[in-house]
């Protein structure tokens, strides 16, 4: 017996998994309509009529990442003039993190009362010729976007630990 394809793979989990009589469909009707009888059905053992709370999770995950990768853009509002003061001077104050100071004076980085491990992280980022720091600006918003995923998948389960200590 042969390994299925991709493509395979990819019609019965699709088959399987968005059917219009499906557990996803289910479970997502209960979730928006009536969530509280989600968790009762949950609880009360009846979870084979539903899709699993963690697939459920990477499935909405998935279509939202999608969405805002199809449907965003983000715009780095810098103060006017910043990248043309960029490309003459090599020079660039951040604001004021906290207590501490970042910026680039006459193409030298510098970071005061920050931790080491922020000013080493922050000084590859910042201590680049003109045009390499331009660019780090230009790809900010790309960059903002491709890390929301990340930063998805890491605070959600954060956030509904959170939760339920509280």
């Amino acid at each position: 017996m042969r390994a299925p394809t991709l493509r395979e793979f990819a019609q019965q989990f699709g088959g399987h998994y968005l059917a219009t009589e499906g557990a996803l469909w289910r479970t997502l009707k209960l979730l928006f309509l009536k969530p509280g009888a989600l968790t009762r059905e949950y609880l009360a053992g009846r979870r084979r009529r539903y899709v699993q709370p963690l697939r459920l999770y990477l499935t909405i995950s998935l279509f939202a990442l999608l969405a805002l990768r199809l449907a965003t853009t983000v715009d780095v509002n810098l103060p006017p003039g910043t990248a043309d003061h960029l490309a003459r001077t090599n020079e660039l104050q951040l604001e004021t993190i906290g207590q501490g100071r970042v910026g680039v004076r006459d193409g030298a980085f510098y970071c005061q009362n920050l931790p080491d491990w922020l000013c080493r992280r922050l000084e590859r980022r910042l201590d680049l010729d003109r045009r390499a720091l331009r660019r780090e600006f230009e790809l900010a918003p790309e960059r903002f976007i491709s890390h929301f995923g990340q930063a998805m998948f890491v605070l959600v389960p954060m956030f509904a630990l959170w939760l339920k200590l509280a």
